[in-house]
């Protein structure tokens, strides 16, 4: 059942002994930042996973985030325990024309064949390639991240 973002962050603080608590701030506060920067209003949580952490071994609760504009819904996460980071997003837009993605990620690469750890099935969609109105993709870090919310909430829908 999908939760208010600020919600579930005051009720879901990772413990103040964590090693790794500082990159679950990061997380958080980079989803604050997307949405400020791409002005959206409301994010919802939908779903978590567990991310473990190179040593100190630890495992820390994240959130899978949805963003809602008026242009496109886009579910996102971020595993910084690998090297490197990996953002993976899920997004369902209005447009369904294939456009420029300037490298951003593997246009032909089709996560449904890999998993996504803490997205459901019917989350994780096929290539941009396949289907550039409703696709999903790895990301190399934040900044790849805010590109790709202002390419499909700018597009010409």
């Amino acid at each position: 059942m999908p939760i208010d973002f600020f919600r579930w962050v005051h009720e879901n603080n990772p413990s103040e002994n964590l090693e790794y608590r500082k990159g679950w701030w990061d997380y958080i506060e980079i989803v604050q930042r997307l949405m400020d920067k791409h002005e959206i209003d409301a994010a919802q949580v939908v779903g978590t996973y567990l991310m473990t952490t190179p040593p100190p071994k630890e495992e820390l609760c994240l959130p899978i985030v949805s963003l809602r504009t008026t242009r496109a819904t886009i579910l996102l996460k971020c595993d910084f325990g690998v090297w490197p980071e990996c953002w993976t997003i899920s997004v369902d837009r209005q447009n369904s024309k294939s456009g420029p993605t300037y490298g951003l990620f593997d246009e032909p690469v089709d996560l449904r064949t890999q998993g996504v750890t803490g997205f459901a099935t019917d989350w994780v969609y096929p290539s941009y390639r396949d289907s550039p109105g409703k696709f999903s993709c790895n990301l190399g870090d934040e900044w790849d991240v805010s590109m790709l919310i202002q390419i499909v909430t700018h597009d010409d829908a």
